[in-house]
Order: structure tokens, then C-alpha cells, then sequence
């Protein structure tokens, strides 16, 4: 039932920013309300006297015309929580910091959006026309940051530690009100600063500014927003913040089910309505589920406080932090995944390989489907296309015929999961070392096929008419590797290290379409490279190649690929994950108690076999 006069009312402080929209488009679409709670927005405009959020996103926009509109800052926000003139509110992680050392009566219950970590919501700019060429010719600038709580002037601080710029050679203005910024860039009373991803797009669209960095000087993830409640009501009305939480977690998993193309990328609902942006590696922030609280990066955050001084010390977070009420809202509100007919299907990205293919059959044959488990493999065509692999193996290999069919790399995956458009994948070991290096939030739950120690799965080939006597007979050669991950590469370049090559002696061509790979070797455009054992045998057959060495000079099992999750997906379905791993491990059964010849499973060419599956 919707919540009616009488009811619990929750009023909670509100700002719009990008990691704030989402909790935006929970209360215009009535999210709170079909939980029983009431909840009223409370803002202002920038100077301007405190207003109701209006619950039409039509109205909101409205207001946001002179982008001067919900302009409530955290520090705001804490300070009427405290005098009991709100409930909660939203507030940054910098605002939270300085909350929680001061000792304010606020508990942190839900972490709302935050940076991505291979694609950052901030950035430095600079004024066109400055040229940095080292850390030196910022000396003098007049570096700039938005009225906001203290996160953005650590950053900024931060980036400039990190460069080795002392902050007395150059001048910082802190908190610019909205309205100042661009007047200020135009005008060159300021040459830059730290700023948030709308403000960047547009000023670059305006040509008055240009990106400098991404936020990559710092762990991105740490810059965040909580949803916070007064302590005393929490204490009290406990009910009214867990049904609150889980309208906001019942909106984070509806849009997640939004294929990419229905996600709001304009300004027609306002900046409220704006749910993907990605500009020059920059992206809007993004939501886990469940939203639990997750106090490493609330540490990590605050260390770097007191290392700038915006902190006098540090502060146990424990007693600020209640992760109790997302796993209450939770449990009420999960969906039971893989128990009632017509779930939803675990998405998975896919790519052909001797490393999957296992898989691949195994999601043909049903084994996934006795489980209870419904399983989408999604893939895509060398064009781009995507496309939903087919359960017909025979329908899979008319597409193969075309050989332009499943050609979705490790990393294209990842960025779906990331991006909350997959909920797991098959990636390669060089993308997940990518993957686990950069933050992002995979987990590998499975290992899927690697090479074999006695007989591997790549090597090095060479065209028919290339002697090589002695390494100094590479000078000159024009070697490839396919378009994939980074391990192609690595391994290519490992084989010269070891065998005394310099790098600069030959020419290499990494992330060659599969297509073009063939033509290159016959017309003499490349004279050979790193290569798959399929890729070999073909040419090997059509009398183009040679294999000059099988990879040895490696162990050969680091070439593997792994079945990840999504670390939000996984927690809140790991029994499902379980059974569709169950499914995968009776392949594996099936298969190994079968005489080679099953699919690919036996295939030898030149020394080389396909790779071996985990043994269950």
C-alpha cells in the first residue's frame, strides 16, 4: 500500500549530483511510497530559502534550469539532522568524515553512488591554452573547486601531493559557488580545478575548457555518497529506514534491468533524469546492490583526511555505520533467482575459445537448465553487434562459418559488468589481473580451460618462406597478435625477452582483427606472431605458416580463463551462482569420461592441443 496522511514521514536533507539522481528517480516514481514510508526531499536553491523536492520530474527540471537548483550542501544538511530539523540526509564522504570525528549523533545505513573505478565521475580541468608539459608549469595557476563539502578540496590537495606540485606555488580558491565557475574560467580569474562529471562535459563542450586528468591519482570508489539518519531515528523508527533502503534498493535493481540503450542519457527529465554519461573515460557514478556501507573505502578516506590535515586525527567509523538495515531491507526484498518460473536469466558475457568452449557446450546441451538456472550468453559480432548466443550448436556453427561471430574481448566484458549490463562473464587471466588491478568489482568464482604444461594451446608461427638460425634473424620481422586481451601481447613479448630479442629490433601489431590476420601473412604485410592453436591449425593447413615454437618459455597453464561475477550479483545470488557452476563441473564430468573427440575437445595440430577444463 502507498503511503497514506497519518503515516511515518521520513524528511531527509537532499543535493543533486550524480551519485545522488538515482535515490532522485526512487522518490519521483513513487519507490518509497509503495514501501509504506512517506519521504520528503528537503533542498534550496543556491542562496536560496529551503523547499520540498517536487515528486514530478517535469517540475524538477524545471527548476534546474540555471543548474542552481538543489544546492544544499552536506555540511548543511549535518547541521539540521543535529538541531532535529531533519531525520537523515544524503551527504558526501568528506562531510561524513568530519561528522563522524566531531562526534555528530549520525549513522551511515546505505552507500549510494559512487565512482567507478576504470572510469572516474571527476577529473582536473584546465582553461584552453595552458599547456603542461611538466609538474613545474603549474606554478602560479589558480586552481579552482565547487562549494561542496571538504571532499573536493582533498582531492585536489591530494592530486597535487601525488604530482609533486607544492601547493604555495599556486593559488586555491575553495568552495566556488556554481554559478562563479564558468564566469570565472571564461574570464581567467581561474585556469582550472577539480570538478564533477556535468560540469566538465559541458564546460569541454564549450570549448573553454579541456580534461587534464582523470581521477585516477586516488582510488575513485572513495568519493561517494551515504544515506545518513539521525541516531535517535534510527533508534526509534528503525521500520521507517529499512523500508526506505529498500525502496531504494528495489529502484538500483530495476534499472540495472534496463538494457543500455533505455537508460536516460539526456536533459529532458533534467540532470534528476540522467542515467548513463560517459565523456573521455569519465563516467557517471554507479550503484551496488545490495548498498551495503563499505567501511575500507570510509578508511581509506579518512586517512588521506588526516594526512592533509583536514582531519587532526582518525576515529573509530564502527559506531557511525549500521549495516544491519541493508540486510534487513534485503531480506524482505531480494528476489529469490532461479525458484519461480519466468526468473530472470543470469547474464554472461561470451567469447569462442579453446578456453570455453566447454562452457559453451554445456550451455547447449541444458546443463545449466537441469540445474534451475537460466543462462544468456551474450556475445557480439565483429562489427559490434551484440547478440544472444543460440542453444543450437548447429546454429552456432553457421554463424562461426562467417567468421566474424563471437568476438567480444575480455575487457568489452568487464566494462558490461561494471556497467551493471552483464552480472558476470568468461574473461581471460591478462583482463582479470586489468580488472582486479583497477578496483573493479569482479569475483572468479571457476577456472575454465588453460593450456597444457605438455602440450599447449599458442605458439609462435612464422610464413613459410622466414628461416630464422639464430634470434638475430627476427631483425626486421613484422610480427601480430589478435585483438583480445593484453596476455596475447605479454606473451609475445616475453618470447623476445627470453630469447634475447630487442623489441625494437622487429615491428609488432597487437589487437589484430581475426580477419585480417590471414590476408596479412599471405600478402607478406606481417611475417608472423602469437597465435591460438585453432588460428594455426587453419593456417597450417593452408600452407602459410609454420610453427616455430610451441609456447614453452612460459608455464603454459598461466593461459587460462575464468568464469567472474559481479561482487554485488554474486552476494545476493550465490546459491544460484552454485548451482550454475554445478552445472558447468557435470560437463566437465561428462566430457572426461568420454573418449577424446567430443566437440574440439581432443583437437592436436603441430605439437599443440586444445586446453585442458578443470578436473571437478
Amino acid at each position: 500500500l502507498g503511503a497514506e496522511q497519518g503515516e511515518g514521514t521520513v524528511k531527509l536533507g537532499y543535493f543533486i549530483g550524480g551519485r545522488t539522481t538515482l535515490f532522485g528517480r526512487a522518490f519521483a516514481d513513487g519507490y518509497f511510497d509503495k514501501e509504506g514510508v512517506r519521504v520528503e526531499l528537503i533542498t534550496r536553491r543556491l542562496r536560496g530559502a529551503l523547499m520540498k523536492v517536487p515528486k514530478d520530474l517535469k517540475e524538477v527540471a524545471a527548476l534546474e534550469h540555471d543548474r542552481m537548483f538543489g544546492k544544499m550542501t552536506g555540511t548543511e544538511i549535518v547541521a539540521m539532522i543535529e538541531r532535529g530539523e531533519l531525520d537523515g540526509g544524503l551527504i558526501g564522504d568528506g562531510t561524513f568524515q568530519e561528522a563522524a570525528y566531531s562526534g555528530k549523533p549520525i549513522v551511515a545505513v546505505a552507500l549510494l553512488g559512487h565512482d567507478r573505478a576504470d572510469a572516474p565521475g571527476h577529473g582536473i580541468v584546465l582553461r584552453k591554452g595552458i599547456k603542461i608539459r611538466n609538474p613545474g608549469d603549474f606554478t602560479g595557476l589558480k586552481l579552482i573547486t565547487r562549494r561542496a563539502g571538504p571532499g573536493d578540496l582533498l582531492f585536489l590537495k591530494e592530486f597535487l601531493r601525488r604530482e609533486g606540485i607544492p601547493e604555495k606555488t599556486l593559488t586555491i580558491t575553495d568552495q566556488v559557488d556554481d554559478d562563479r565557475i564558468h564566469a570565472l574560467l571564461k574570464t581567467g580569474k581561474a585556469d582550472g580545478g577539480y570538478m564533477h562529471l556535468m560540469t566538465i562535459a559541458r564546460l569541454v563542450k564549450e570549448k573553454d575548457v579541456y580534461v587534464y586528468r582523470p581521477m585516477n591519482w586516488v582510488n575513485p570508489e572513495i568519493s561517494l555518497v551515504l544515506l545518513v539518519f539521525r541516531k535517535d531515528f534510527l533508534q526509534g523508527r528503525r521500520d521507517l529506514a529499512v523500508k526506505t533502503v529498500a525502496g531504494y534498493m528495489k529502484r538500483i535493481a530495476y534499472e540495472r534491468s534496463l538494457p543500455a540503450h533505455k537508460r536516460e542519457k539526456t536533459r529532458k527529465d533534467g540532470k534528476t533524469g540522467i542515467m548513463a554519461l560517459d565523456f573521455q573515460g569519465m563516467s557517471l557514478p554507479v550503484y551496488d546492490y545490495p548498498p551495503r556501507v563499505r567501511i575500507e573505502l570510509l578508511e581509506e578516506m579518512q586517512k588521506l583526511m588526516a594526512t592533509h590535515g583536514l582531519l587532526k586525527g582518525t576515529t573509530d567509523l564502527s559506531g557511525f555505520v549500521d549495516t544491519a538495515v541493508v540486510e534487513e531491507a534485503w531480506s524482505q526484498s531480494r528476489p529469490a533467482r532461479g525458484a519461480e518460473p519466468g526468473k530472470p536469466p543470469v547474464r554472461l558475457g561470451y567469447f569462442l575459445g579453446g578456453r570455453t568452449n566447454l562452457f559453451g557446450r554445456a550451455f547447449a546441451d541444458g546443463y545449466f537448465d537441469k540445474e534451475g538456472v537460466p543462462v544468456e550468453l551474450t556475445t557480439r559480432w565483429l562489427s559490434g553487434e551484440l547478440l544472444k548466443m543460440p542453444k543450437s550448436m548447429a546454429e552456432v556453427a553457421a554463424m562461426e562459418g562467417k567468421g566474424q561471430f563471437s568476438k567480444m574481448t575480455g575487457r568489452q566484458i568487464v566494462e558490461m559488468i561494471s556497467r551493471g549490463e552483464l552480472d558476470g562473464g568468461l574473461v581471460g587471466e591478462g583482463t582479470f589481473i586489468e580488472a582486479a588491478h583497477s578496483g573493479i568489482p569482479i569475483m572468479a568464482v571457476a577456472l575454465l580451460g588453460h593450456d597444457r604444461k605438455d602440450a599447449p594451446n599458442h605458439g609462435i608461427v612464422l610464413r613459410k618462406d622466414i628461416v630464422i638460425h639464430k634470434p638475430e634473424d627476427f631483425a626486421g620481422l613484422k610480427l601480430i597478435t589478435r585483438r583480445a586481451g593484453p596476455s596475447d601481447a605479454v606473451f609475445l613479448r616475453e618470447f623476445l625477452r627470453r630469447e634475447g630479442i630487442p623489441e625494437k629490433s622487429v615491428t609488432i601489431m597487437d589487437q589484430v582483427e581475426n580477419d585480417r590476420m590471414k590476408p596479412m601473412l599471405r600478402n607478406g604485410e606481417a611475417d608472423g606472431g602469437y597465435m591460438h592453436l585453432l588460428a594455426i591449425d587453419s593456417l597450417i593447413r593452408r600452407k602459410v605458416v609454420y610453427v616455430y615454437r610451441p609456447m614453452n618459455w612460459v608455464n603454459p597453464e598461466i593461459s587460462l580463463a575464468l568464469l567472474v561475477f559481479r561482487r554485488d550479483f554474486l552476494d545476493a545470488n550465490r546459491e544460484l551462482v552454485e548451482k550454475l557452476v554445478a552445472g558447468y563441473m557435470k560437463r566437465i564430468v561428462y566430457e572426461q569420461d568420454r573418449p577424446d573427440g567430443t566437440g574440439f575437445s581432443g583437437h592436436e595440430s603441430a605439437g599443440l592441443r586444445l586446453p585442458a577444463e578443470g578436473k571437478a
